[in-house]
């Protein structure tokens, strides 16, 4: 297993640059980024009351499997194991006090992300023999991470129409538009999840789905500002 002393940065570390750029934000908005900021995360040393990952991963036996703590532009890995022959694996996470976004990550790349609370341990299925692993989890009594891979799912569908020959942003607007819509439904509908500020993060191939510069977006991060506030207060 890789074990890691390095402490990580906190969530927003690369926001503030932005916010400083602009004097027109609300308050809340403002509030979004010092809230995120207090959520902190410590080291990787011990597995002792730490989240944890049990798992199965169909056509990816003997192969390593990597758990990546994510910030906004870095990742650090927390954990490895190998893949045993029934395709069964344990990571474990960090030692943490509130929920933290992790990729478990293959030797060849393919990668998903998960949210794990603090000591919390999920379960969940992989087929590794598909194309890509983002589509083909599931999870066992984590409503949270099935939200999260839905995400995942249609960001990864958004990128592959930018990749496409001649495609770019404009000719994607409807796609783009439809899927900023379901994004915001599902934070409205449950704004005191972490999924929240996965969502308000996401980059599509460089294009910021949702820009705290934009005055038509702030209703979105004021949500979840406002929510984290409440969750976990300063």
């Amino acid at each position: 297993m890789v074990k890691s002393t390095k402490k990580m940065t906190t969530f927003a570390s690369q926001i503030i640059s932005l916010m400083n750029k602009t004097q027109h934000l609300s308050m809340l908005v403002v509030a979004f980024v010092v809230g995120v900021m207090s959520l902190t995360v410590s080291s990787c040393s011990s597995d002792e009351g730490k989240s944890a990952v049990r798992g199965t991963m169909v056509g990816a036996e003997g192969q390593k499997v990597y758990m990546d703590v994510t910030g906004l532009a870095m990742a650090e890995t927390c954990d490895s194991t190998t893949i045993k022959s029934d395709g069964t694996f344990t990571l474990h996470g960090l030692q943490q006090t509130e929920p933290t976004f992790y990729d478990i990550r293959l030797a060849d790349g393919r990668t998903f992300t998960i949210l794990l609370d603090s000591a919390e341990t999920i379960e969940i299925k992989a087929d590794a023999q598909k194309a890509m692993l983002i589509g083909n989890v599931s999870f066992t009594a984590s409503p949270r991470n099935e939200t999260l891979q839905e995400v995942q799912v249609g960001a990864s569908q958004l990128l592959k129409g930018l990749n496409s020959t001649g495609a770019n942003v404009d000719s994607l607007s409807d796609a783009i538009g439809g899927f900023k819509t379901k994004l915001r439904n599902m934070v409205f509908a449950d704004p005191r999840s972490m999924v929240g500020y996965y969502i308000v993060m996401q980059n599509i191939g460089g294009y910021k789905l949702f820009d705290v510069m934009n005055k038509a977006d702030h209703q979105i991060y004021s949500a979840v500002a406002t929510s984290l506030q409440l969750e976990y207060p300063m």
